[in-house]
């Protein structure tokens, strides 16, 4: 219930990036279908020049059990993109074991074009 209402975007990936879950507020954040997402990869998202430093940021997040955080760019199901600042953080099953990765999105495109006009 938390999750189906929540203004945030929360999604659960395998250990490979795969989507496992993502919760109702993407449709609002993304305009995607929940089932145009689920058993796709997280990185067919990713804007390409920003494709280097995500998988990188997922790979070291993926073997430790750390916070990451990292802003990048996320194509709307429009076809245009929107900046996301992310956090995840590893799941891990009763022995310890890394399953995969849960992350918070947060939509901070009107943030992130205010600093462009700044500068």
């Amino acid at each position: 219930m938390i999750t189906d209402n929540m203004l945030d975007l929360i999604t659960q990936t395998d250990t490979r990036g795969i989507i496992q879950y993502v919760s109702p507020s993407n449709e609002n954040i993304l305009g995607y279908q929940l089932e145009d997402l689920l058993g796709k990869s997280v990185f067919d998202l990713v804007h390409p020049d920003d494709m280097d430093r995500t998988i990188a940021t997922f790979s070291v997040g993926i073997q430790a059990t750390t916070r990451e955080r990292l802003e990048v760019r996320i194509r709307h199901a429009g076809g245009h993109y929107r900046w996301l600042e992310i956090i995840g953080r590893t799941l891990c099953d009763e022995r310890g074991a890394v399953t995969g990765a849960i992350f918070g999105a947060r939509d901070i495109t009107e943030r992130r074009l205010g600093e462009e006009a700044l500068k």
